[in-house]
């Protein structure tokens, strides 16, 4: 498995610590961060292979 850049593992952390500590929030704002260049190139190159 590859590593992700340090910002896109951050969002990941935030999301995952607010989903664990909130079960019934939910994750509107999400879609900003997944159109993201930055997260839609990482997602690509991790597909790729």
């Amino acid at each position: 498995m590859t590593k992700a850049p340090g910002k896109l593992q951050e969002l990941r952390r935030r999301i995952y610590r607010k989903a664990k500590s909130e079960k019934t929030h939910r994750f509107w704002g999400l879609f900003v961060h997944i159109t993201n260049i930055e997260t839609l190139e990482e997602a690509y190159r991790i597909a790729k292979g």
